[in-house]
């Protein structure tokens, strides 16, 4: 079982979610993402799917073919270009939609949608497929993937990370409140989702010397994941 991440640059993030918000009379709207995928295997921990998005694909006008705050269904003969791209270039199609007016969980409609595309996908490209579907609600990002072989199984995604100045980070799994003593010194200081977003975030240093290795250390006891 891996343990997906997704990334994206701020100005892709705000691109899509300025897109999903721009029906004039508030239905859904949906978009393509075409992602990057990084496998990491870390002797100890979860192997880990890192989806680092590489471009965002807005679905056109004459691509949907019904719409409403609560559901959207489109037609699949405009996506066949991005699925040969995702063959030829690795690429892994992410479909990325907004509930309006709707709460942020993914719902039946959600599902038939995804299945449809994964056969799609699968159809065309082989089963040894994934599918990223990213929801934008209530100003947070839920998001999830299927595989082609396994189609029923939703894997849900460990956080999605926005990369501005700072990091934003959505989606990440609040923990309950059996912390260290270190943790919770900074649960104190700095709030819970400060030490939830630790524990979600695995980080690399380069370089372990005079400032590396107290780094390294103190990053491992304050709970970095």
């Amino acid at each position: 079982m891996t343990d997906p991440r997704i990334t994206l640059l701020g100005s892709q993030h705000d691109a899509v979610t300025t897109f999903l918000a721009s029906h004039p009379d508030g239905h859904e709207k949906a978009a393509a993402v075409l992602f990057r995928r990084l496998h990491i295997t870390v002797e100890g921990l979860p192997d880990s799917d890192r989806y680092i998005a590489h471009e965002v694909i807005p679905f056109e006008d004459d691509w949907i073919t019904n719409s409403s705050p609560v559901h959207i269904a489109f037609a699949l003969a405009p996506l066949r270009e991005l699925f040969r791209r995702c063959e030829e270039e690795n690429l892994v199609f992410g479909f990325v939609h907004n509930h309006p007016t709707g709460q942020g969980v993914f719902s039946t409609i959600d599902d038939e949608n995804e299945r449809t595309l994964l056969k799609a996908l699968s159809n065309r490209n082989g089963p040894d497929i994934t599918l990223v579907s990213m929801l934008w609600a209530e100003g947070q990002w839920f998001a999830r993937t299927r595989s082609g072989r396994s189609p029923d199984m939703v894997v849900p995604v460990r956080h999605t990370l926005v990369l501005v100045e700072r990091i934003d980070l959505y989606g990440y799994k609040k923990s309950s409140d059996e912390h260290s003593e270190i943790q919770a010194r900074q649960a104190a200081a700095f709030g819970q989702p400060f030490v939830d977003i630790l524990q979600s975030l695995r980080v690399g240093v380069i370089g372990n010397g005079g400032t590396g290795s107290p780094l390294a250390t103190l990053g491992a006891r304050a709970g970095i994941g």
